[in-house]
């Protein structure tokens, strides 16, 4: 409606929004929501125009999938109009490509060889995936919704890039910062909003270690002792910074966000992805070694910790209220 005609779309919207301020009242309509699934390009008739059809077609034949959960599988991941292509071996992995890319030039569709990469996890194949006779670029990681995506699962990456962009959004507020007009409660609200809830961003999703919990907590210390404009020869604790503030430990909060997401996780259906890929094993074996941190390895020591164990905590997270006090213990105003 918007390209169609701005000034004419501007006024309909205008009339609109002034009669919802004037009766202090959402429409109705506004409470529901209609997914609708909409094509590529072309013709809302033709069946070819449509992206499911489009993996349909390229997998008709025979599955190149990777083991899901106890007894599923899963081909491909997609999210808008982004597709991930999964498979477990180089051969399968091109025949895909190629077949999907061909599925989708008989409608119409071209695949950007430019925007496509390769992820390769645990893996010595040198081979190359060719789309439309273009080598596709093989990537350790990229960014993807504002988070990078690693392949060996390391997160310093994104938490150096989240550090980055607080750090920026903070140095953009010094005016803010160094105003003696404004109350210290109106400068800790601007921090939560323009540079805390940037530097958690996603922050369900971490796993943590003690280098980063120490990055974490050195930044927001410095900010918020530039806040409250305390120099390095002022004897005063974290401690008491936190409570001046209000702000609790980011390493707590972290923490806290992370246990809030698994308790929905554990609310979900059996069979949907996020529930599948908490207990998910990967197929094959792992190198010798101490095996890497993971996301559900973070979550059980810090269960250990708590004297907890899984059934005990699915029973929990089935009880919202009862979960959500379980969540409000981890993070302690103050802690060190």
């Amino acid at each position: 409606m918007l390209k169609a005609n701005l000034n004419t779309s501007a006024g309909i919207l205008k009339e609109l929004f002034n009669k919802v301020w004037e009766e202090e009242k959402v429409p109705e309509a506004w409470k529901k929501g209609i997914i609708v699934k909409l094509p590529k390009k072309g013709d809302l008739s033709l069946s070819g125009n449509w992206r499911d059809w489009v993996m349909r077609k390229a997998t008709e034949d025979r599955l190149r999938v990777i083991a899901w959960g106890s007894s599923g599988h899963i081909e491909d991941c997609d999210f808008a109009d982004d597709i991930a292509l999964i498979s477990s071996s180089q051969t399968d992995l091109q025949e895909k490509t190629d077949r999907v890319g061909r599925a989708a030039r008989c409608v119409g569709l071209n695949i950007h060889a430019g925007k496509s990469k390769i992820m390769k996890i645990k893996t010595a194949s040198s081979t190359k995936t060719v789309l439309c006779d273009v080598e596709l670029e093989e990537v350790n990681d990229f960014k993807y919704l504002g988070s990078y995506i690693s392949a060996d699962g390391n997160i310093q990456k994104e938490i150096s890039t989240r550090i980055g962009l607080a750090a920026n959004a903070f140095y953009r507020l010094q005016n803010i910062w160094r105003s003696t007009i404004l109350q210290m409660k109106t400068k800790v609200e601007i921090y939560r909003s323009n540079v805390h809830s940037v530097l958690l961003y996603a922050a369900e999703t971490w796993r943590t270690n003690k280098k980063i919990e120490s990055w974490l907590r050195g930044f927001e210390r410095t900010c918020l002792r530039r806040i409250l404009n305390i120099h390095w020869p002022q004897r005063i604790t974290n401690v008491e910074v936190s409570r001046l503030t209000g702000i609790n430990n980011i390493v707590d909060e972290a923490k806290q966000r992370r246990w809030r997401w698994l308790g929905h996780v554990l609310r979900m259906d059996a069979d949907r992805h996020p529930r599948i890929a908490l207990r998910w094993t990967p197929q094959g074996r792992r190198r010798r070694g101490r095996p890497l941190g993971t996301w559900r390895r973070t979550i059980e020591e810090e269960m250990k910790g708590m004297g907890m164990k899984w059934d005990e905590i699915c029973c929990l997270a089935q009880e919202q209220n009862e979960w959500r006090r379980v969540v409000g213990a981890l993070c302690s105003t103050g802690s060190e």
